[in-house]
């Protein structure tokens, strides 16, 4: 089964790197544009996850230790998604793919003293790979879109960071409560942060509220719905596939579908460097598997 929830996975990978990068050109440059869409963004997968919630066992299901852990997640998750959008806007998909990809090393890493998950020679091989395939992806997109200023090295560097933290809470949502609810945990993960951000945008202030392009509604709506899913099937396979396979895959495949996505759909160029990429992606892949 975790084979089938990382395959499922990467399917929506490619309709959150789509949506992400149709809504990145459009976000609204204030504060209050960005937060709108997030709560509306969220409120969609919060809807999604309690349609989940309510046909596996209601909210009974919800105990203290799940809100807790859905808390924490649910602040990564919202600064690694405004993150992404903000590092879409200055780079190619497989930019901003490769620096939420990056953050694998941080559920990788911590397997090793917290769960008993050491990796084997190969293994680091495969995850170093991984590295190579997404670097050549970014320095690509640093050839066709310019140089980076420092601002956006820290957003790219905040979106690995805010990423990988994700990642580890689901890992040790998965061990710490085996018989937990991953329906009530992503119901609150998207919950929590609607509430507070929604809290925010009720607070009077001199800037006004414009309303958001039609299309970001299309596009939050997917990215909702991928979000979801992604987050749901990752939880659920945290406890049948170790870290850094199940991260790995995840991160590595979604860095060589951004790059295809890209290529095809927003007509970026799929240059020396990015096809090597993608190849080193998916060899990697396959020496985490089989090794």
């Amino acid at each position: 089964m975790g084979w089938l929830y990382i395959g499922i996975i990467l399917i929506f990978r490619g309709v959150q790197s789509q949506a992400s990068k149709g809504a990145s050109g459009m976000l609204p440059g204030e504060v209050r544009g960005r937060t709108l869409y997030l709560v509306y963004y969220q409120g969609v997968a919060c809807l999604l996850a309690l349609v989940a919630l309510l046909f596996s066992g209601g909210f009974a299901a919800i105990d203290g230790i799940t809100a807790f852990l859905a808390t924490i997640t649910g602040v990564f998750l919202t600064l690694s998604s405004l993150l992404s959008l903000l590092a879409l806007k200055t780079g190619t998909l497989a930019l901003g793919t490769f620096a939420s990809s990056a953050g694998l090393i941080i559920p990788a890493a911590a397997g090793i003293f917290l769960y008993d998950e050491p990796l084997s020679l190969w293994q680091w091989g495969g995850v170093a790979l991984m590295l190579c395939s997404a670097f050549l992806l970014g320095s690509s997109s640093k050839e066709q879109k310019g140089t980076f200023s420092l601002k956006t090295v820290w957003i790219l560097l905040g979106s690995m960071a805010a990423n990988g933290a994700v990642m580890l809470c689901q890992k040790y949502f998965a061990e710490r409560v085996p018989d937990g609810s991953v329906s009530a945990y992503s119901f609150l993960t998207f919950l929590i942060p609607a509430l507070a951000l929604g809290i925010f945008l009720a607070v009077p202030s001199k800037q006004p509220l414009k309303p958001l392009d039609r299309r970001l509604y299309l596009y939050g709506g997917l990215l909702a719905v991928a979000v979801f899913v992604i987050n749901q099937l990752a939880t659920l396979a945290a406890s049948l596939v170790d870290s850094v396979v199940l991260f790995g895959f995840i991160n590595g495949g979604a860095t060589v579908i951004a790059a295809v996505v890209g290529a095809a759909v927003y007509k970026e160029k799929l240059t020396v460097k990015s096809t090597v990429g993608i190849l080193l992606g998916v060899v990697s892949m396959i020496v985490i598997k089989a090794l």
